[in-house]
């Protein structure tokens, strides 16, 4: 993901059989791998949020303001919280690390 884009949005893949029961995605985003770690980006997937879901695939929206929450060329990291209908367990998933990248285009200085 590069910082400083107008509009972008970060694919994520859920490796279930059935999306169709999952009633919501909760996406965290902090800069440090610690659940007590400040949240700095939160979006959300059911209703009344603002994830999209195309083809299989999880749209998380990035705005360039939360393009600029994060240290660019260094890791972040993306947890989720999801709820599946009819139940009160979430089931687990992984942490996934993450870079914000300040551009494109490097210099072989």
């Amino acid at each position: 993901m590069k910082a400083g884009l107008i509009q972008q949005h970060l694919e994520v893949i859920v490796e279930m059989e059935d999306l169709s029961h999952i009633s919501q995605i909760e996406f965290l985003f902090r800069q440090v791998r610690n659940m007590n770690g400040e949240v700095f980006k939160k979006s959300l997937y059911g209703t009344n949020g603002d994830v999209t879901l195309v083809n299989g695939v999880f749209l998380v929206p990035f705005s360039k303001a939360d393009t600029y929450k994060f240290k660019q060329d260094a890791p972040f990291y993306m947890d989720t919280r999801i709820t599946l209908d009819n139940s009160v367990d979430n089931p687990e998933t992984e942490i996934v690390p993450l870079v914000m990248n300040a551009t494109l285009f490097r210099s072989d200085d």
